[in-house]
């Protein structure tokens, strides 16, 4: 090769690689977002402050659920958000639906439960005076009620108005198996990359989020017709088995909140023994008991992020953290969330 190819070859090589080191450096991260997902809008100033420090986070508001309590006939909103102080001018609302509430509705009454549902999100967005720019649906689907769900979707997305987008909440396992779950009709999908464990069996380690479970669901996402958003496990809780059987969750509960040795023994990194009956956090345990303390470390969570994103075909729009409460700024630094999140441009 002569000099002058020899000179070609380097410059074209440099350009394309100026070219590829601008389109990263361009690359803008995503939006963050946080999950409020208490009965009441009531945070502190210094929460807001610290979880919206700019102004520029969108927030994810649990408005109701949808569920079939005991005695009623058919499904009704229950735990309606109530607020002690203005909520976020601009927000989505999070509507929760339990599985007992679709399997209660026949498949003729779906759209009129899409229809209330409707109604009772505008009214409750009106008497708050936010405008509603997303309405999220919150349902862990069965195969079985994948078709009544899809209606209830089909139906509810005809009533928003131009531009409210309509999202669904995404597990794991539906992206990995969309061609046996389905993919839900609505404009983008929420995936939740927690509780990938089975919180109810004694022997699990963490059932929130370990990567070793999360490498085994890391295909399907070339194919997923949905544009897929992030969130993120940012909470801790305790387990509760009483003589080998899950009783509870506590929620949230900190590992300080264990500390009386009078009362609490620690059995190993993450479990502790109920030394002697006593009351925690509103609920009452006996001795015996054990706690599985369950959180997400930074680390972990950081390497999950770089895991998740090589298996997506491109960076989301939006990185949220489930959920917002006090707790978190004690666990989590600012610096900690960012890397998290620009892992995900990247």
């Amino acid at each position: 090769m002569n000099t002058i190819a020899k000179v070609t070859l380097l410059c074209s090589l440099c350009l394309s690689l100026l070219s590829v080191w601008s389109c990263r450096a361009g690359v803008e991260p995503p939006r963050t977002g946080w999950y409020y997902w208490q009965q009441r809008w009531q945070p502190s100033d210094s929460l807001l402050a610290w979880a919206d420090p700019e102004g520029k986070t969108q927030w994810y508001v649990r408005f109701f659920d949808i569920d079939t309590p005991e005695g009623a006939a058919a499904p009704v909103p229950v735990a309606r958000l109530e607020w002690g102080r203005p909520l976020p001018d601009t927000l989505a609302a999070a509507v929760f639906i339990t599985t007992r509430a679709l399997e209660a509705v026949p498949d003729e009454g779906v759209a009129h439960l899409a229809a209330k549902t409707w109604q009772l999100i505008e009214q409750m967005a009106r008497a708050a005076e936010v405008h509603l720019a997303e309405v999220q649906m919150d349902c862990d689907w069965t195969p079985s009620l994948r078709d009544r769900y899809f209606a209830f979707l089909s139906a509810f997305r005809q009533m928003l108005p131009a531009g409210c987008v309509l999202s669904a909440t995404i597990r794991l396992h539906q992206v990995k198996w969309a061609e046996r779950t389905g993919v839900p009709p609505v404009d983008r999908g929420m995936l939740m990359v927690y509780n990938t464990g089975r919180v109810q069996d004694l022997a699990e380690r963490n059932s929130i989020l370990e990567t070793e479970v999360l490498r085994r669901y890391l295909t399907g996402f070339d194919t997923y017709p949905l544009p897929l958003d992030l969130v993120w496990p940012v909470f801790g809780w305790g387990v509760v088995f009483r003589e080998g059987r899950f009783v509870r969750l506590i929620h949230p509960l900190s590992r300080a909140e264990l500390a009386d040795t009078a009362r609490f023994a620690q059995a190993g990194d993450y479990r502790f023994a109920v030394r002697q009956s006593t009351w925690l956090k509103g609920h009452y345990l006996y001795a015996g008991d054990t706690i599985r303390l369950e959180a997400v470390p930074f680390d972990t969570l950081l390497v999950a992020a770089r895991l998740l994103r090589q298996a997506m075909p491109r960076p989301p729009q939006r990185v949220a953290f489930y959920h917002l409460d006090e707790l978190v700024p004690q666990n989590w630094t600012h610096d900690q969330l960012r890397r998290i999140v620009e892992a995900m441009a990247h």
